[in-house]
């Protein structure tokens, strides 16, 4: 997933992300996983561009980083601020194995659906708009 050249990208310590017509859109990138403080710092960097408003994200993980059980608990009680509704993409087979895992043990506070590309995302988020 590329952002358009109209489209200021932003950086965290683990994802590029970038907002287009309503959309916030996130690809993850590899590296070493963030310390809760830095990760905390990510968010509240979302969350102020964001306006401090509920936004609808297509997050592509193909390349995620495994986080700390601290961040996931931090995730499930702050990501609900932050978003009306999730689109991942996935398309490694691995990755899709390892997110069901995950959203099986993990009760979301906004929808969530695994999808195999942009055009998927896209059309299935657009209700949450």
């Amino acid at each position: 997933m590329l952002p358009p050249d109209s489209a200021e990208v932003f950086e965290t310590t683990i994802s590029k992300y970038w907002y287009v017509n309503g959309f916030i859109y996130i690809v993850t990138k590899k590296g070493t996983p963030p310390d809760l403080e830095t990760h905390i710092k990510d968010i509240e960097s979302f969350k102020k561009r964001a306006g401090n408003k509920k936004v609808c994200a297509i997050m592509e993980i193909n390349e995620s980083t495994p986080t700390s059980k601290e961040i996931r608990d931090y995730n499930s009680k702050e990501l609900a601020d932050l978003f009306k509704a999730v689109a991942f993409i996935i398309h490694k087979p691995l990755m899709k194995i390892l997110a069901s895992l995950y959203l099986g043990f993990t009760k979301s506070k906004f929808p969530i659906k695994m999808c195999s590309d942009e055009n998927e995302a896209r059309e299935w988020i657009k209700q949450y708009l």
